[in-house]
């Protein structure tokens, strides 16, 4: 992964905490190490999807920073988030990076999909065909406008 990418996902990000209401729906998934990660962002995302309807769960380090096999790690735990989001109601799950798109796919069973309108040039929606019915925005690190996080977010 080239830095720019990790750049522009990164300020994508920053631009939600700097959102009026970005800190009461934002995790950052830290210490990929770290044993009961993936139980860590599971409870954290089921009570703040009842609290605030909408939760951002991220992750996100230059190169220098990431610990080896933290990549395929972090991967698991956002697709396991994302499952679980969907089972409890999500219907709109924004994914950054290729890699980690490809596992938060697979992780609630998506089938199939067709192309919706775009959230941003090169960062079109997804609507899955099958169950469950789900609006997916996948997006590769250096795409999007600097407040597409937010915006996807706000969407209705």
């Amino acid at each position: 992964m080239d830095l720019a990418a990790v750049g522009a996902t990164a300020g994508q990000a920053g631009d939600v905490v700097r959102h009026p209401a970005g800190e009461d729906h934002l995790r950052r998934v830290r210490g990929a190490g770290r044993d009961g990660l993936v139980e860590e962002a599971l409870g954290w995302l089921e009570a703040t999807l009842a609290e605030q309807g909408r939760a951002m769960v991220y992750s996100s380090a230059p190169p220098e920073e990431r610990s080896p096999g933290a990549a395929g790690l972090l991967e698991r735990a956002l697709a396991a988030v994302a499952a679980r989001a969907a089972r409890l109601g999500a219907r709109r799950i924004v994914v950054a990076g290729g890699e980690t798109s490809g596992a938060v796919v697979n992780a609630p069973g998506v089938t199939g999909a067709v192309v919706g309108a775009e959230a941003d040039r090169g960062v079109p929606w997804l609507l899955t065909t099958g169950d469950p019915s789900l609006a997916l925005l996948l997006k590769s690190g250096n795409f999007g406008r600097p407040d597409l996080l937010v915006t996807a977010l706000e969407a209705p």
